[in-house]
């Protein structure tokens, strides 16, 4: 109860603050002294975890024709990409403050120094919030990344998976009412899918709202090389932790594999639940059927090895991971939560489950295991809606409306 209280009075502090810069740039202009529909500079702050990531949110808006350059405060430098500057803070302020800390300090630093036209914070606590008081501080446009859909925020995020926010108080009105009041005063929110836009528009009907996807790369993902070598007939790529519930994928496999005795799949992922996933996997008599394979860059290799995509979690945002194999040409069966229906379309290129339901996922896995020519036709259709969705372009465009939009 005292990390409860703890961490409560902390996030109320931290409000405060944010509250606190409110206004204070008010009479700074935004886009000073530069045309309001080209050469936008951008800062971004928030935690990459790895190259997939860079590219599916980075990359686009690096693309997008308004923007003059992006600035990207994060943890450490990410791959080198095309319009994109990675502010690191140094060595010896990271010793010191580490990692968090020095991100909020060097993005500090970065902001009075580049001046930037928009500041871009990826989910809400605390990248966001702070790059609403950032924007605040020095005149510039807000933007919110609600990268993870609404529960981000709800009961003070204790439901979000953020290692910061697991001691919130989730009861505590007060504190609540606070946070929400923070996430009104963005200029803009962007979100993955229209459910996360529909709560948004009735809980923030003052701030704009645009949905924009993570994008992915044509020529890395597509599928031309599927099936060449198989090896899995089930494939997921996920942080192994209890938001994604890979406990109902195990237990779904272990009713395949009664049915089907040679087949395998492989987890893609890492994170603090591996170890209870791994021994749940020999309980259930699946070690031999199963391969954690941990973090891969290359993700799109163990694409071109498998049949199918699943995903299992119990909220989601619109899972860039999810569109990355169904651009390969893998159909996907999915829990139907959060906006992973905004990608799946139910006997069109893969099938929605019930949330929990082992029984309905392990009827669907071998359904199209069994029946190649449905699972071929939806193969094809998985491809060309993931690209319609999330092709770089379309996503680029997006951007492109959204920062008019702020221009005014």
């Amino acid at each position: 109860m005292l990390k409860r209280f703890a961490a409560s009075s902390a996030m109320f502090a931290f409000l405060l603050l944010v509250h606190g810069c409110r206004g204070v740039g008010a009479v700074l202009s935004v886009f000073r002294g530069r045309s309001a529909l080209k050469g936008v500079r951008v800062l971004a702050i928030g935690t990459f975890y790895h190259k997939n990531w860079y590219e599916s949110h980075l990359a686009p808006l690096a693309s997008a024709d308004m923007v003059d350059a992006l600035y990207v405060v994060s943890g450490e430098s990410g791959i080198r990409m095309k319009g994109v500057t990675w502010c690191v803070a140094p060595t010896w302020l990271r010793s010191i403050l580490r990692m968090h800390g020095a991100r909020f300090v060097w993005s500090m630093v970065t902001a009075m120094r580049r001046r930037p036209d928009v500041i871009v914070g990826y989910f809400v606590f605390p990248s966001a919030l702070w790059a609403l008081a950032l924007s605040r501080l020095i005149g510039a446009k807000s933007v919110y990344q609600m990268c993870g859909g609404p529960r981000e925020f709800t009961r003070c995020g204790a439901d979000s998976g953020n290692a910061m926010l697991k001691y919130m108080l989730p009861g505590f009105p007060l504190l609540e009412r606070i946070l929400y009041a923070a996430i009104a005063q963005f200029d803009l929110i962007i979100v993955r899918g229209a459910r996360a836009e529909a709560f948004c528009r009735e809980h923030f009907p003052s701030t704009p709202v645009s949905v924009i996807t993570g994008a992915i790369d044509q020529e890395r993902f597509n599928p031309t090389q599927n099936g060449v070598d198989v090896r899995f007939d089930v494939m997921t790529v996920c942080r192994l932790a209890p938001v994604k519930r890979l406990e109902m994928l195990l237990e779904a496999l272990a009713k395949v594999v009664d049915k089907r005795p040679k087949t395998h799949a492989v987890i893609v992922g890492d994170g603090p639940a591996r170890a209870e996933l791994e021994a749940l996997a020999k309980r259930l008599r699946l070690t031999e059927h199963v391969s954690f394979v941990g973090t891969q860059d290359e993700v799109e290799r163990f694409h071109h090895q498998s049949r199918l995509y699943v995903m299992t979690s119990r909220d989601e945002g619109l899972s860039i991971a999810l569109a990355e194999a169904m651009a390969s040409g893998l159909p996907a069966v999915v829990t139907d939560v959060g906006e992973l229906g905004e990608l799946v379309r139910d006997g069109r290129n893969g099938y929605l489950v019930p949330s929990g339901d082992a029984d309905t996922l392990a009827e669907r896995l071998l359904s199209l295991l069994n029946e190649d020519e449905q699972r071929q036709s939806m193969a094809k259709r998985a491809a060309e809606d993931a690209f319609s969705t999330c092709g770089l372009p379309h996503v680029a465009d997006r951007w492109n409306k959204a920062l008019m939009g702020l221009a005014g």
